[in-house]
């Protein structure tokens, strides 16, 4: 089944800049649940959308009035986006040429440039107003009937406005409202920029906070750290130092133990020399054999005064030196305690240090990421205020165009 397919021209003067109507753009409609259909368009300039006055119209819930524009001149084809939802290959775009295999997509509508004839601008003729009934026609080859979800709507052509001032304020208004519509997109972009600006830097400092709040939490975890190792060392020197100063008490106990017998036995050992020189002379007076037998006991107790001195002195000397390396060990481990409590609060010190410099920065960083975030949450509930606004502007503007280039026919 073959249709006709309205396509309304615009006047002269712009069809003459766009191009001639014996180039041609050939599309290939792609809807689901429906067999492929292939369009072709010879009007320079084909508004494409939902709207009754596009050139190209498209039945689907999901399309907007006036989708894009598609512009036909010597050098080829390029299309111009209305509406957010227009993709072109998947990716958004404003305005961009169009190639073969181009892939235009509506909502759930695609439309794949299969043929491009460009045709070189026709000159102005005032003869062409004679022959009213020769408008650029679109042909469809497989169109579905109207009951789909996806069609396209057909109307007669429209003959040539008889008057040219009109005609001409139309498509003075038109191209107004068309440079309107570039200038808001621009400031949209801008918009979109400056958003994306604030959410990149809102981003960086909310990845600067969360690093200073990382390091001061290693930095106080160290400093816990530090301060057990520091109570645990002390606890650990006290216990050494008590266990020395008893080996100590108990070392000094024995010396004076062993002193106290050293002095009796010298005692006893004078006594004893005296009773025995008195002993003798009296018995050296009684008879001769018993000053021989007090001689001889004489002797043997003063060697075993001499055996006990001996070895009382050399145990007096072993627990004196004992005692020495004690003390010895005692002071060195002060020092070794006192060189690592001053190491460990050093350490302690810088790591609190540490911390007080990572507050103050966190402090000082705060304010400007509440700050930041304050300005994304305004920027945005500003930049959603003025996309609806814009959106509604557009859409407006968007029918507006559409009215006029019906007034142009």
């Amino acid at each position: 089944m073959v249709g006709q397919l309205d396509t309304h021209a615009t006047s002269r003067g712009r069809r003459s800049l766009l191009g001639s109507e014996d180039g041609e753009l050939a599309f290939r409609i792609h809807a689901p649940d429906h067999e492929q259909t292939t369009v072709t368009v010879r009007s320079p300039k084909c508004s494409i959308g939902s709207h009754e006055s596009c050139t190209l119209r498209l039945k689907a819930a999901d399309l907007r009035p006036v989708h894009c524009w598609v512009m036909r001149g010597a050098n080829g084809a390029w299309v111009r986006r209305w509406s957010q939802q227009t993709l072109l290959n998947d990716q958004g775009f404003e305005a961009s040429p169009l190639r073969i295999g181009d892939r235009l997509k509506f909502g759930s509508i695609e439309l794949e440039l299969i043929n491009i004839r460009p045709a070189p601008p026709a000159p102005e003729s005032h003869e062409s107003s004679a022959e009213p009934n020769k408008a650029p026609a679109v042909e469809a080859s497989g169109v579905p009937n109207e009951s789909a979800d996806a069609a396209i709507e057909t109307s007669d052509a429209a003959e040539p406005s008889a008057s040219e001032e009109p005609t001409r304020s139309l498509a003075n208004r038109l191209n107004e409202l068309e440079s309107l519509l570039d200038d808001y997109a621009g400031q949209r972009e801008r918009e979109a920029e400056q958003q994306h600006a604030v959410q990149d830097e809102l981003r960086r400092l909310r990845a600067v906070v969360a690093d200073r709040e990382r390091q001061l939490g290693d930095a106080r975890r160290l400093a816990s750290q530090y301060e057990l190792e520091l109570q645990s060392a002390h606890e650990h020197w006290l216990a050494e130092r008590a266990a020395l100063e008893r080996q100590i008490d108990e070392l000094r106990e024995r010396i004076e133990r062993l002193a106290e017998p050293n002095a009796e036995n010298t005692t006893r050992e004078d006594s004893t020399d005296g009773d025995s020189a008195t002993a003798r002379a009296a018995i050296a007076l009684a008879t001769e054999s018993a000053s021989e037998s007090a001689a001889e006991d004489a002797t043997l107790d003063v060697e075993i005064n001499a055996e006990l001195r001996a070895e009382l002195r050399a145990e007096h000397e072993r627990t004196t030196a004992r005692l020495a390396e004690l003390q010895q060990q005692l002071d060195q481990r002060e020092r070794e305690h006192a060189e690592q409590a001053a190491r460990l609060t050093e350490q302690r010190d810088e790591l609190l240090s540490r911390v007080d410099e990572l507050q103050s920065s966190l402090d000082h960083i705060q304010p400007a990421h509440d700050a930041a975030l304050a300005t994304a949450e305004r920027v945005e509930r500003q930049l959603t205020s003025e996309r609806e606004s814009w959106q509604s502007t557009h859409e407006s503007l968007a029918r507006e165009i559409a009215d006029l280039h019906l007034g142009l026919e």
